[in-house]
């Protein structure tokens, strides 16, 4: 449990919402949003943060050179799709529709999700190979499905949703268009993750997809995934990697301007979050196996033997 007197640190507007990584109102924010906290801000901090969004950014992904701005800081004043996805999930949780007070985030969705339903960072992915990140995608999604009920996708929702979908069940969560693992750091629960992405972050969206969309989750695609988590599992807590900067440097304010080389730091909410963060996964990871236990009863998952579908209900 967090203690109520670290709520007390500055969550007020600094010269820029994202650097230097990682104390700044951007990761605290996205901290307090993995460890479902948010409802203990005053309203005034998400209400200043959805100015800050509209001010701060392009309202657009700019994937060539003359798409950029004149005096546009292409490091500071550009939104990732990753970035995008996880500010919005935030503003969600907080209580605000950003769709309605900041559509441009919205118009996004379809302006730049890509043939094979997902979304890339890379702008040259855009102009060039057309294929996603599983990166990119996942925050995306987990956006759209956060600001709605079920009840409520439209359908161009529910079209925009099941491509990216298809997309993750493609790459059965961690792998190539080849079949080839693509990142052996995403097989181990990471915590917190602000946006990277780990396999139970990947399961957890699909089984939510698999309920709001009423579809089929392929035995096949997530097999190997429930295995690894399962391996990982001990008395119920799932193995948890922390996550830790070391020494990784920043983008930073200094004397003559914005500097990269500047050493991180952090913040007392993320040192003592990390201290709990295997009970943050392994509640996930309940949460997960009570989904899929769901769709087993609703016939749109099979579970691999009716040992793991009663262990699982019992979670």
């Amino acid at each position: 449990m967090i203690k109520s007197n670290l709520f007390e640190q500055d969550f007020k507007r600094g010269t820029d919402p994202y650097w230097p990584k990682w104390d700044q109102r951007w990761w605290k924010l996205a901290l307090l949003l993995e460890i479902k906290e948010l409802n203990r801000l005053p309203e005034a901090v998400l209400e200043d943060f959805v100015q800050e969004l509209d001010t701060h950014y392009l309202h657009h992904f700019p994937l060539i050179e003359s798409e950029l701005p004149a005096g546009c800081d292409p490091y500071r004043q550009i939104l990732c799709h990753c970035a995008l996805g996880t500010a919005t999930q935030i503003l969600f949780a907080g209580g605000i529709n950003v769709w309605e007070r900041l559509p441009w985030l919205y118009d996004w969705l379809w302006r730049y999700q890509l043939p094979d339903g997902g979304y890339n960072c890379d702008e040259q992915a855009y102009t060039g190979s057309q294929k996603s990140s599983i990166v990119s995608t996942v925050p995306m999604l987990e956006a759209l499905l956060a600001s709605r009920s079920t009840a409520d996708f439209s359908p161009s929702e529910q079209e925009l949703l099941t491509a990216g979908y298809h997309y993750l069940l493609n790459h059965q969560l961690f792998r190539s268009s080849k079949g080839k693992l693509i990142d052996e750091a995403w097989l181990q629960p990471l915590f917190p993750r602000f946006y990277e992405y780990d396999l139970l972050r990947g399961l957890h969206l699909v089984t939510r997809l698999s309920s709001a969309l009423n579809q089929a989750l392929p035995s096949d695609a997530v097999a190997e995934t429930i295995s690894r988590l399962q391996t990982l599992t001990r008395d119920g807590e799932l193995k948890v990697q922390h996550w830790y900067p070391g020494d990784h440097s920043t983008l930073a304010e200094g004397p003559e301007g914005w500097q990269r080389g500047i050493v991180a730091e952090r913040f007392a909410l993320l040192d003592q979050a990390i201290e709990s963060g295997g009970e943050y996964v392994s509640l996930q990871w309940q949460q997960v196996q009570a989904q899929l236990v769901d769709l087993a009863k609703r016939g749109l998952w099979l579970a691999p033997n009716s040992d793991w579908a009663e262990s699982a209900s019992n979670v």
